[in-house]
């Protein structure tokens, strides 16, 4: 595997990418989770999430030269959490109706 993204740098680029988007994602989703009282599942998601965040941020640290492993990885970031809210809206997670008589 790292024969070929050395080969092919911005795969590398692109998958930095996917994984903030992913992390942060689930993040959103571990969170809600938690204010909703469910300790277990945000702390499974929360494992998970942390994996892949140490996965993404080592290779960015490791290729600091590379400027657009930068980019991608602020650029997952803000996408994750448009898909993590939009992840969030589909589910509907978060919401809640109190009807009042």
């Amino acid at each position: 595997m790292y024969d070929s993204l050395a080969q092919m740098p911005y795969l590398l680029a692109v998958i930095i990418f996917l994984a903030r988007v992913t992390d942060v994602s689930l993040g959103t989703i571990r969170t809600i989770h938690m204010f909703r009282g469910n300790k277990f599942l945000a702390a499974f998601i929360g494992f998970f999430e942390i994996i892949i965040w140490l996965i993404a941020a080592g290779q960015v640290f490791k290729h600091l030269d590379q400027w657009y492993l930068t980019l991608a990885y602020a650029g997952g970031f803000s996408v994750g959490n448009y898909v993590g809210m939009l992840i969030e809206n589909h589910f509907a997670i978060g919401n809640e109706l109190i009807r009042c008589l």
